[in-house]
């Protein structure tokens, strides 16, 4: 049996992983992403890439997250639009709107992006679907800050199947993203076991000021890649605005084999993500812009006459 980490071991792990005090970036303007950026990614559990959307793009996008934040304001308690009460404001503030495909075109037309696309399948492998997607933003008037945490340990043996990263999200930035608002990660957390890693979240929420990570600096049309059992956090802010869409990604063989997700989930998804590309296609926003190619291997096809029409309304 091994032994529960001590204090003393888990303040050394924090400092050795902030110590590294950047990330593994590439950026779109001066080459395309290559294996020294996957191997990056692999080894620190996250992956900056600069100027991904274009400022066309950029602009549709501005103006559905500004919609449906809007919307978020005079529907509270709608369904997939999520507020909460905190820093003692008088009413809910919204902070994030799941399943956005099915509420504006702008995004599903970014879900089709071949260069997002490609790093995905590089990451995931070439069986990747796309699992779920969100908005997720700190209004105007107050943002919550977000505790240090991992997104999902679903798996009996967490960092066996995802310590290498496949299973990723994306965050695509329509705001400036600096240490005071920003996410903050610790690099290399993702192969830490799970007791050491609940115990430095533990020790991290507790003495919030005293271990900020390394701050995760990006401008708008940048996407910042994360394993998901990378320890991250973000500061609470007001005054300040921070847009971020996900995209989730993770291998069609792992969900099919170990769950959560069905056979009949993994059609669905691969059949939203056909016509997330031919909706980007159809929009024309970069001439001539390759397409990218989809195509998961002939075990993992499983789209044709498995699943019902319309985007899919699972749980993730």
């Amino acid at each position: 049996m091994s032994q529960e980490p001590t204090l003393s071991d888990i303040e050394r792990r924090i400092a050795s992983a902030s110590a590294e005090r950047r990330f593994p970036l590439v950026d779109l303007s001066k080459r395309d992403f290559c294996l020294a950026d996957l191997t990056g990614y692999q080894r620190t559990g996250v992956l900056v890439v600069r100027g991904l959307v274009s400022a066309r793009e950029l602009q549709l996008l501005h103006a559905a997250a500004r919609r449906l934040i809007q919307r978020a304001w005079d529907s509270p308690g709608e369904r997939d639009f999520v507020s909460a009460t905190f820093d003692g404001q008088p009413r809910p503030i919204p902070y994030k709107i799941d399943y956005i495909l099915d509420k504006d075109p702008a995004f599903r037309v970014l879900a089709g992006h071949p260069r997002l696309l490609s790093i995905a399948a590089a990451i995931a492998g070439p069986g990747f679907i796309p699992t779920w997607e969100t908005l997720v933003f700190k209004d105007q008037l107050a943002g919550s800050r977000l505790p240090w945490h991992r997104d999902c340990a679903v798996y009996q043996s967490p960092v066996a199947v995802g310590g290498l990263g496949r299973l990723v999200d994306a965050g695509v930035y329509l705001d400036p993203s600096t240490p005071d608002n920003g996410l903050h990660c610790l690099p290399g957390s993702c192969y830490w076991p799970d007791d050491v890693a609940a115990a430095a979240i533990s020790v991290l929420n507790a003495e919030w000021d005293s271990y900020p990570g390394v701050a995760v600096v990006v401008e708008p049309g940048d996407v910042v890649l994360h394993n998901i059992l990378t320890l991250h956090s973000a500061p609470g802010v007001q005054g300040q605005e921070r847009r971020v869409i996900y995209y989730e990604y993770r291998p069609a063989e792992l969900e099919i084999e170990l769950g959560p997700h069905s056979g009949q989930y993994v059609a669905e998804k691969q059949r939203v993500l056909r016509d997330c590309l031919a909706e980007r296609k159809a929009a024309g926003l970069v001439p001539a812009e390759p397409a990218f190619g989809y195509d998961p291997p002939a075990e993992l096809q499983m789209a044709e006459g498995e699943a019902e029409c319309g985007i899919p309304d699972l749980p993730f």
